[in-house]
Order: C-alpha cells, then structure tokens, then sequence
C-alpha cells in the first residue's frame, strides 16, 4: 500500500496527465505561468476544472504534510502582509504600468518605490523577476489589470473611477488612503467584500 505521500503525488501526477492529454488533444500547450492570462476554450472544461482541484488539493495537502508545522502556520498568520501587498500594488497601477511595458518588463524605479512589495509578491507567483529589479506581469498579475487606459487612470478622474468595473483589481485595491479594520466593517467597502485590517499607511 502506498505511503500518504506517494498516494498525494500520484494523484497530482495522474491529475496533470488528464490536464496535459486533453490540452494535447485541442493541439493546445497548458498555459504558462510566464504569461499573462487569456482565456481559453478549455477554461471551464467539467474535466479539466475538476482535475485542477484535485491538483491543487492534493498539492495544498502534501505540502501541508511535508513542511515544518510552524511554517505552514507563520505563512496563515502573516498573510495580512500578502493582502496589504497586493494592495498597494494595485492601487498604485503597477499591473496596468507593466502591461504597457510588455514582456521585458520595468526596472522598479520606475514602477514602484519599494522594491521589497514587488519581489515579496514575486516570490509568491505574482509577477516575475524577468532580471534583477526588473519586474513583468504573469498570470496571475495581469488579472489585475483595470480596464481603462492608464492615462486616465493617472488623471484626477481616474484616480476616482479606477475601480469602476474593474473586476478583481476593485476586490483587492482598496484605496491605500482608506485602510480597513476587522473591527470596524462599517467602514468596508461591501463590493470589494475585503473584511481584514490592512496597515499601509499606520499613523
């Protein structure tokens, strides 16, 4: 009988094999992470979105089970950090900046201030590190982007309207001038549904 840990990897592997097979059989490659995100005939495949949760289960699983208990529980504990990033980054524009720059990316000088948000976010998949200080959307980061064209969202009235269907970025980019606290849900934003304390701008 199979050990818990082998049992989590074969399952992740013959997940991935029914995603690669049926990806193989519309002549398509899996997507990148690499890449920015587009939608796909597959997307909401019933096969291909089950198989992807019994991969991300599974993985969440054996990385749960493989990890020091205290670093699985340093991350749940720290992840305010992860929200806060994301926050700024977004609120700031550096996705709808980094789809302008296009594959080569930008050194963060002129994206950001503090390179340390973007690098923390790259770590954890969203953006890549193309070169050293040097940062362009992925996947996952370009789902961030607005749709609206980055000068208005430069100008007065974008500054104002930049959420303004703007999908997942307006779940995520609550203005770093309105922080929000756990205790406080009155003063919760109820479209973006975000019911934790960020501190960006501590007084």
């Amino acid at each position: 009988m199979a050990s818990p840990l082998t049992a989590l990897v074969n399952l992740i592997s013959s997940s991935v094999q029914t995603l690669e097979s049926a990806y193989s059989k519309e002549g398509l490659a899996f997507p990148s992470l690499d890449e920015p995100f587009r939608p796909g005939p597959l997307d909401k495949d019933s096969a291909i979105v089950a198989a992807t949760q019994v991969v991300v289960v599974a993985a969440h699983q054996l990385i749960a089970t493989v990890r020091p208990p205290v670093d699985t529980v340093f991350e749940h504990g720290l992840s305010m950090y992860m929200a806060a990033s994301l926050n700024v980054a977004v609120d700031v524009d550096v996705p709808d900046v980094l789809k302008e720059a296009g594959a080569q990316g930008l050194h963060v000088n002129e994206i950001v201030r503090e390179a340390r948000i973007l690098r923390y976010l790259a770590t954890r998949h969203i953006f890549k590190e193309v070169a050293p200080d040097v940062f362009a959307n992925n996947r996952l980061s370009s789902i961030l982007v607005k749709p609206h064209p980055l000068e208005e969202l430069k100008s007065e009235h974008g500054k104002l309207a930049k959420y303004d269907d703007a999908g997942i970025a307006s779940m995520v980019g609550v203005p770093a001038s309105h922080p929000i606290d756990i205790a406080d849900t009155s003063r919760c934003i109820p479209h973006r549904r975000l019911y934790w304390k960020i501190s960006i701008n501590p007084s």
